[in-house]
C-alpha cells in the first residue's frame, strides 16, 4: 500500500489476515493537488482463477512470486511452499509484514539437475518423499512481479525433442533432396547443352562429308557417263569394222574363187586356143580352113575373154584383204 502512487496500479500477492485466503491485491494512491489523500486497494481471489486456469492441465504449472513462493500451482500440495531457502532476514521481514499471515513456509524441493539452456533447465521438483525430474520452461509475467514456470515430463520433452529432431531431419532431407534435384536439373541441362553442341558438331561434320562425297559422286558419275559414251562409240566403230571385215572377207573369198576358176579354165582354154591356132595353120592349106576359120578361134577366144574379165574382181578382193590385215 505504501508503494502505491497516483496514476499507477501496484500489484501485491498476500494472504489475508482475516480469512486466511490468498489473493492478489491491486492498489493505487488518491491525490488532490499533489497532496496524497489515501490509497484505494482491492483484492482479487485466485481460487476460481486457479480452478479455471490450471484445472485439467496435464503438465505441471506453477506461479512463483518475487520471494520464490508458489502462488498458484496445478498441484494443490505444492501451493504456499517456498522453492528456495530464505535467510533469517527475509523470514523476519515476511513475519513483520504478514504477507503470508505469518504462516510457516514449508520448503518445496526445487533442485537444478542439469545446465540451463536459455530459458530451459532440468530441475528436480516435489515433496521430500516424492520428487521427479522435469524440464522447466519459465517466463516472467508482464506487469507482475511473478514468474510462470511450466514443468514438462522429460519423456515428453525427449519425445518432443525426437519429434523436433525428426522434423529437422525431414527438413534437412527435403532441403538436400531439393538441392539434389536442382543439381540434377542443372547437370541434366548441362548434359543436354553438351549433347546439343556435340550433335551440332556431328551434324556439321556429316554435312561436310556428305558434300564432299556428293562432289566425288558427281565427278564419278560424269566420268562414268563419258566412259559409257566412249564405250558406246567404240562398240559402234567395232561393229562397223566387223561389218566391213565381213564384207571384205566375202569379197576376198569370191576373188579367190574367181582366181581359181580363171586359173582352172584358162589352162585348157589356152591349150585349146593353141591347138586351134595350130589347126588353123594346118588347115590354111585346104578347104577345111575356110569352113572352120569362122568358128573355132572365135569359140576359143570367147571363154578366154570372159575369164579375163573376172581377173580385176580377184585383184580387188586380194587388195582389200591385204589392206584390212594391215
Amino acid at each position: 500500500m505504501q508503494r502505491a502512487k497516483a496514476g499507477h496500479v501496484e500489484g501485491y500477492y498476500a494472504v489475508g489476515t482475516t480469512g486466511n485466503t490468498a489473493g492478489y491485491y491491486l492498489a493505487t494512491a488518491v491525490e488532490n493537488n499533489g497532496r496524497r489523500l489515501g490509497t484505494v486497494a482491492t483484492k482479487i481471489g485466485l481460487d476460481r482463477l486457479e480452478h479455471y486456469w490450471l484445472g485439467g492441465i496435464e503438465r505441471r504449472v506453477v506461479v512463483l512470486d518475487e520471494n520464490g513462493v508458489v502462488v498458484l500451482s496445478s498441484r494443490p500440495e505444492w501451493k504456499g511452499r517456498v522453492t528456495r531457502a530464505l535467510t533469517d532476514g527475509q523470514r523476519q521481514h515476511l513475519y513483520d509484514t504478514q504477507q503470508y499471515n505469518r504462516a510457516t513456509m514449508a520448503t518445496l524441493v526445487w533442485q537444478r539437475v542439469a545446465p540451463t539452456f536459455g530459458e530451459k533447465r532440468f530441475v528436480r521438483v516435489g515433496l521430500d518423499n516424492s520428487t521427479q525430474d522435469y524440464l522447466a520452461v519459465s517466463t516472467v509475467a508482464p506487469g507482475l512481479a511473478m514468474q510462470l514456470v511450466v514443468l514438462v515430463d522429460p519423456t515428453d520433452a525427449r519425445r518432443l525433442a525426437f519429434a523436433e529432431a525428426g522434423l529437422v531431419a525431414i527438413l534437412v532431407a527435403l532441403i538436400a533432396l531439393s538441392m539434389h534435384i536442382v543439381y540434377e536439373k542443372r547437370l541434366t541441362a548441362q548434359e543436354q547443352r553438351l549433347s546439343r553442341e556435340a550433335l551440332h558438331m556431328a551434324y556439321e561434320r556429316l554435312k561436310g562429308q556428305f558434300e564432299r562425297r556428293s562432289e566425288q559422286l558427281r565427278v564419278a558419275n560424269e566420268w562414268l557417263r563419258r566412259e559409257v559414251a566412249e564405250r558406246v562409240e567404240s562398240e559402234g566403230k567395232l561393229r562397223s569394222y566387223q561389218d566391213e571385215l565381213i564384207r571384205t572377207e566375202n569379197l576376198a573369198v569370191i576373188g579367190q574363187m574367181s582366181a581359181g576358176l580363171a586359173h582352172e579354165i584358162n589352162q585348157p582354154l589356152a591349150a585349146m586356143a593353141t591347138l586351134s591356132e595350130n589347126a588353123v595353120r594346118f588347115l590354111q592349106r585346104g578347104a577345111a580352113y575356110r569352113r572352120c576359120s569362122s568358128t573355132t578361134p572365135t569359140a576359143a577366144h570367147g571363154p578366154k575373154g570372159r575369164i579375163a574379165r573376172t581377173r580385176p574382181i580377184s585383184a580387188r578382193s586380194s587388195c582389200a584383204s591385204a589392206c584390212w590385215s594391215t
